[in-house]
């Protein structure tokens, strides 16, 4: 439970520093504004969002798989 809760706060802080980055792109280097908004921060979200998922997986999940295989053999 508290890893969904400190991946929820992680995503809403990453996407507050997606909206800064975005706009000081903008502002001073206009010419790079479609890559990164379409592709660049996009890429940088799902990327956090898998790595998030993955580090779950690995570290807690993972335990209770081994446990309920343990149990059922």
């Amino acid at each position: 439970m508290a890893f969904a809760l400190i991946g929820i706060i992680f995503i809403h802080l990453l996407n507050i520093v997606r909206i800064g980055l975005l706009n000081c792109i903008y502002f001073y280097y206009s010419e790079y504004q479609e890559i990164s908004h379409d592709y660049l921060f996009p890429s940088l979200i799902y990327g956090s969002t898998l790595t998030l998922i993955i580090v779950w997986i690995i570290f807690f999940k993972s335990e209770k798989i081994i446990s309920m295989c343990i149990e059922n053999y």
